[in-house]
């Protein structure tokens, strides 16, 4: 978590799950699992903080939204190749959770770039 961030900024970068899922309790017609997903994304039931190791306990839509958050940030903001990427997830993730869905992402890469 950055340093140039306020106390109210931090609170809220920490509790954004509770706060996105408590916004979409208020929209009709959510879909069954959003707010789950959502609140579990950091990788605790509890959608608060960033633990360093993910609860085995997380749904299995929170593990595939976690995994590709991982990518999205690598690829966007560290600007990292995507090889360097999967060896990063594959690292940062290596429970038995998100192994699904790291292999639907190395698939759908490694199809990519033979299409390249």
């Amino acid at each position: 978590m950055g340093a140039k961030l306020g106390q109210k900024e931090r609170f809220n970068v920490r509790r954004h799950p509770q706060l996105a899922v408590k916004a979409l309790d208020e929209c009709p017609n959510t879909p069954h699992g959003a707010s789950t997903m959502i609140m579990q994304h950091h990788g605790n039931n509890l959608g608060e903080g960033f633990p360093r190791f993910p609860h085995s306990t997380i749904s299995p839509h929170a593990a595939l939204f976690m995994v590709v958050e991982e990518f999205v940030i690598n690829y966007l903001y560290r600007q990292w190749s995507v090889p360097e990427i999967l060896d990063h997830i594959k690292h940062r993730l290596k429970y038995d959770k998100f192994k699904p869905a790291i292999e639907v992402l190395e698939m759908t890469c490694h199809e990519h770039m033979r299409r390249v």
